[in-house]
């Protein structure tokens, strides 16, 4: 279980975070909305222990999550921009993080990257942007954690932000790329993400993003009803 706690967190005058409390169950999958400028990136880099909040505190299976390795190793984060050194692949990156995280699979990685059609001895700086999401993802999944935080992992629904991107396909795919995530993860992460429905819906006068969320929530409802899902 992640905990927080009245946690507030400033950049010189402007205040990210005013007191936020969350509490977020095991096997769980736990929704942020809100508006550009809400917070919601600073709060996932706090509970990743990336951020130091100014007051309150983080507890991950009831351990502090700053400076502590071990709760650390149980989370995985995927930040909103992905950065990967110059000349990097995947299969070089994994090599890195399995150098510090013993439990990485790199069977596991290959088949997410060929499950994505990703090639992992290829330079990431000449992937596009979705394909470096993809490559980061399948690196995240690869460490096999408990909780996998994602900020922005997915950039629309209906509506593209680029002509070749996930929306020419979500209306065909979406109930069964639910399904084959949930039944993949049955009860295993707590997955930590944020719907950007509010902003779809902006893009194109529509105001379907709210309903698109909650169609979503219930399929996963009902093809996990264990599961925690807003």
């Amino acid at each position: 279980m992640i905990k927080a706690e009245k946690i507030r967190k400033r950049f010189g005058e402007k205040e990210a975070l005013g007191g936020i409390s969350c509490c977020i169950p095991d096997g769980s999958i736990y929704g942020l909305v809100g508006s550009n400028g809400a917070g919601k990136s600073t709060l996932l880099r706090v509970l990743s222990g990336v951020y130091r909040p100014d007051e309150g505190n983080v507890l991950v299976d009831e351990g502090e999550v700053w400076e502590n390795t071990e709760a650390k190793g149980q989370i995985a984060f995927v930040a909103d921009e992905v950065y990967f050194p110059a000349g990097a692949t995947a299969e070089r990156m994994a090599q890195l993080t399995a150098s510090m995280d013993p439990a990485f699979d790199m069977a596991r990685l290959n088949y997410l990257m060929g499950l994505f059609q990703l090639d992992p001895k290829a330079q990431l700086g000449s992937f596009s942007k979705g394909m470096k999401r993809q490559a980061a993802i399948a690196l995240a999944l690869s460490r096999r954690p408990k909780y996998l935080l994602l900020d922005e992992a997915f950039d629309c629904w209906r509506t593209g932000k680029v002509p070749m991107d996930y929306h020419l396909y979500f209306e065909d795919w979406w109930e069964r790329d639910v399904e084959a995530m949930v039944k993949r993860d049955r009860n295993h992460p707590c997955v930590f993400s944020y719907s950007i429905g509010n902003e779809i819906a902006e893009r194109d006068g529509s105001s379907d993003g709210y309903a698109w969320a909650h169609r979503i929530a219930d399929k996963i409802r009902s093809l996990d009803p264990t599961r925690f899902v807003t």
